[in-house]
């Protein structure tokens, strides 16, 4: 067991008695160019981090990916213990100007207690920071704790180009418990950053052509202008708030949907009830509750894509046994009922005020079967043979909508 108070004091210890070790680590790694959006170097830093990982221990895998090569290590392949998947990437931005850089770019130097050199933060630093964290477990505690996979690219910088592809074929190479990343943004109060999320991005280069040759500017009230018919076509993508391009919001829009049911259900001579079960319809997982009977599983349609999109049933299950009828009793019954389906819609937000609406059904449907009874010819009697079952709308239906305003 590792304590954490003597952890934090030996890892202190071991950075300061080996900083020039560990600070020389990172400065030759960033001396490895690989500007993704050229190609200058990637190719050899490729091959540097391969060395590192290796050196340590990891196994080390290359996938010729185009345009530029992906790294996937593991370490550990111990299945009573959870698996990190590790990601970075090894490639870096163009230097830009020159003129503005007061060192060599690819020659890092130490000033103000700050490494210096294109890489060094995003995203080399990490990158050498896991291999080196990795390194000191290893030899401090002789094991990890923990099954390590790693993957490493090397066109983050250049949109990812290659990696959706590889990750949708890998999906079991890189099956883990968790991801980590430390690719992301700085606290200014260095404290520590846990996002939740990121955005996407999108890059569009729009070329509008109208004339073929130059004209004097006396004709500019009867010639098209290039640049008020860019003007237009901008307009029409957005206005203020609202992002017009058509589908642009769908997913977002059908995220707020929400369906809940409340189910009755007795199955032999067990009674349960009460079981509310939540379906959200975007960017769920599908579960089921094994040994627990009523457990729904349900399917749904992804809008957006018209692919099939998995439901997530919650894992909380209201169900109370109040009932046990034993097999001496008058008679085996089973059945379903549902006695609450909502369907609600969580409007955008307006002037701080939250807006929703639902539609309600109660009492929609009973289904019943009962074993050794038959109604119609046993008249209450138990020892009739045959089954009884049915499907049926109780008397006793509902149907109703409302709204929700929370200010």
């Amino acid at each position: 067991m590792i304590q954490k108070e003597r952890f934090y004091e030996d890892v202190t210890a071991y950075v300061h008695a080996h900083s020039q070790t560990l600070v020389e680590a990172l400065s030759e790694l960033v001396r490895r160019k690989s500007v993704s959006s050229s190609g200058e170097g990637v190719a050899d830093c490729c091959e540097y981090v391969i060395a590192q990982m290796e050196r340590i221990g990891i196994e080390t895998t290359r996938y010729d990916i185009r345009p530029y090569p992906c790294i996937v290590g593991r370490l550990g392949n111990d299945p009573a213990k959870k698996t990190v998947l590790i990601y970075a990437h090894y490639d870096v931005q163009p230097v830009g100007k020159r003129e503005l850089w007061r060192t060599e770019p690819f020659d890092p130097v130490i000033r103000d207690g700050k490494i210096w050199g294109r890489g060094t933060a995003d995203n080399k630093g990490p990158l050498m920071a896991h291999l080196l964290a990795v390194d000191y477990l290893k030899n401090k505690l002789g094991y990890l704790p923990v099954n390590l996979k790693f993957i490493f690219e090397g066109c983050e910088e250049s949109s990812s180009l290659g990696l959706p592809e590889f990750l949708a074929e890998h999906k079991e190479l890189l099956k883990a418990d968790i991801v980590y990343f430390s690719d992301g943004s700085k606290s200014h109060s260095d404290e520590p950053i846990i996002a939740l999320g990121v955005k996407g991005m999108l890059y569009v280069e729009l070329i509008l052509t109208t004339m073929s040759r130059d004209v004097h500017s006396q004709y500019a009230p009867v010639l098209p202008s290039a640049a008020w018919a860019l003007v237009d076509l901008l307009s029409k993508l957005k206005q203020g708030d609202q992002v017009l391009v058509p589908g642009f919001n769908l997913k977002a829009r059908w995220k707020r949907l929400t369906l809940s049911a409340t189910m009755d259900w007795q199955k032999g001579g067990k009674m349960y009830n009460g079981t509310l079960l939540t379906l959200n319809y975007f960017g769920a997982t599908k579960e089921s509750i094994p040994y627990h009977e009523g457990t729904m599983v349900a399917e749904g349609i992804d809008i957006a894509t018209g692919e099939p999109n998995k439901v997530e049933v919650s894992k909380q299950d209201y169900w109370m046994a109040y009932n046990n009828v034993t097999e001496a009793g008058i008679y085996d019954r089973s059945f379903l009922k549902l006695r609450d389906v909502t369907l609600s819609y969580q409007l955008p937000k307006f002037a701080g005020i939250d807006i929703s609406v639902y539609g309600f059904a109660r009492n929609v449907l009973l289904w019943s079967k009962m074993k050794d009874l038959d109604p119609e010819s046993s008249q209450g009697n138990g020892n009739m043979s045959g089954t009884f079952e049915r499907f049926s709308v109780p008397n006793t239906s509902s149907f109703g909508g409302g709204f929700k305003i929370t200010f």
